[in-house]
């Protein structure tokens, strides 16, 4: 069976997200050393099903970290794991995260459903077909792939803005034909934001 095909249908709990934000929280201090043995898995047998998620850093209310995965390809803990992890030491554009940085960073969770193809060949139809604040949306174009999380939206004043700043992100240049492009969307649903340095929700 295809993983990404087996993503649960249900999505997590309030509780549960939660549960996944302060473990996410407990594998970083972990990595740096503040927390022995590493963090134990949470227990709930629903995050042992396949999963895709993303987690988010954020210090001083800016983008401190973001890694996640589209489609699920391992179990929901394993993957939040993993991306704890590349959020807080591996995304490109930040310097790794330090102890003494902790107490300023703040931790979501977001849980991805399994994302549906958007038939489209004209752009002014595909901006017809999004959710503006509901939809996530990813872009592909022969080896370029980006995407965009629901919360995104709130960045820009329009779809077409989103849009546009979605196939930058990509670096899909505007002479390419739209109709090579292949659309995907998603919802989420996410944590609230949590201390990375205690794991608490405040």
């Amino acid at each position: 069976m295809n993983l990404s095909e087996a993503t649960p249908q249900r999505p997590p709990s309030p509780e549960q997200l939660r549960q996944l934000a302060n473990f996410a929280s407990r594998v970083i201090r972990s990595e740096l050393g503040l927390e022995t043995p590493t963090a134990r898995l949470p227990e709930d047998g629903e995050f042992r099903a396949p999963g895709a998620s993303f987690v988010t850093l954020r210090k001083d209310g800016q983008l401190r970290g973001c890694i996640g995965s589209t489609v699920a390809h391992r179990t929901l803990v394993s993957d939040v794991k993993d991306n704890a992890l590349g959020a807080a030491f591996r995304d490109p554009r930040f310097t790794p995260v330090e102890v003494v940085e902790l107490d300023m960073i703040r931790l979501e969770v977001s849980v991805l459903s399994r994302p549906s193809p958007i038939a489209s060949k004209y752009k002014a139809d595909l901006l017809r077909q999004l959710a503006v604040g509901i939809d996530g949306l990813t872009v592909t174009c022969g080896g370029r792939r980006a995407t965009y999380l629901p919360g995104v939206w709130q960045s820009f004043s329009s779809r077409e803005e989103f849009l546009n700043s979605l196939l930058a992100k990509a670096r899909i240049a505007d002479s390419v034909d739209f109709a090579e492009l292949e659309f995907e969307r998603y919802t989420t649903v996410h944590s609230k934001w949590c201390r990375l340095d205690d794991g608490s929700i405040k």
